[in-house]
Order: C-alpha cells, then structure tokens, then sequence
C-alpha cells in the first residue's frame, strides 16, 4: 500500500486525472512508496503495515510522484543558443532520478522513522561523509 493516494496527488495538482493518468499515479504512488521505505532501512511490509502514515512521509510521496510527472521523459539537461541557432536536449538512461531522495529527503525520512521507534538516533560520521558523496 502506497504512502499518498492519487487524490492526494491530484489535490497537490490541482487537477482531476484521466482513467489512464490515475493508473500511471497508482504506478508511481509504489515506487515512491519502495524509495521511502529503502532510504528508511525498510522493506515493503513496513511500508505496507504503516498505519497511519506519517504525513510527512505521505508528503513526500506526493512530491516525488510530482517530481517524476514533471519530468516524465528523464530529460536531464536542454540548452538553446541564439546567434547560429543550436538546440540540444539530453536525456539519462532511466527515469530513477526522479526517485532518489536527496541528502536532506533522507534525513527526513530517518527522523520520521526515529519518531515512529520512539527512539533519537543522530546518524555517524561515516554516515554523513557517504552521504555527502551520494548527492
């Protein structure tokens, strides 16, 4: 069970969605959900036992089906010049970018984790050095 429904994504919008887009969202809304549950240290049945879903998370997996909508095509760099016109577009291999928490879209999910266990835990060093390589 995903973290946001697709009327969450919708309300986000501002827009209702067509049968078709409401499928993609549903899609989305998973993978989102798995990409949550990763940076978390989680696997699918937390995901899936989390009730009710901390909206924060829920929050965040509204974005990142916003951010993967957005930019649908995985279009990873366009520029235009004007004098002897030129154009260039380029896109990446896949669209997973658009599912990768950023440095401090992991810190939030690690908090809301830390809150849910009722516990503080302040990631290490070595946790803060990998992470500044990731992003």
């Amino acid at each position: 069970m995903a973290f946001a429904t697709v009327s969450d994504v919708a309300t986000r919008q501002g827009r209702s969605f067509t049968d078709s887009e409401e499928d993609t969202v549903g899609v989305l809304l998973d993978f989102a959900t798995a990409s949550i549950a990763d940076a978390a240290l989680k696997d699918d049945a937390w995901a899936e036992s989390l009730d009710p879903v901390p909206v924060i998370l829920k929050g965040l997996c509204v974005e990142l089906v916003g951010r993967a909508m957005a930019n649908s095509e995985g279009l990873t760099s366009l520029s235009e010049q004007l004098g002897s016109y030129q154009y260039q577009k380029s896109f990446g291999r896949d669209n997973s970018a658009a599912f990768t928490l950023n440095a401090i879209e992991r810190r939030i999910v690690r908090r809301a984790v830390g809150a849910l266990n009722y516990e503080v835990r302040t990631p290490t060093a070595a946790e803060d050095y990998l992470e500044g390589l990731v992003s």
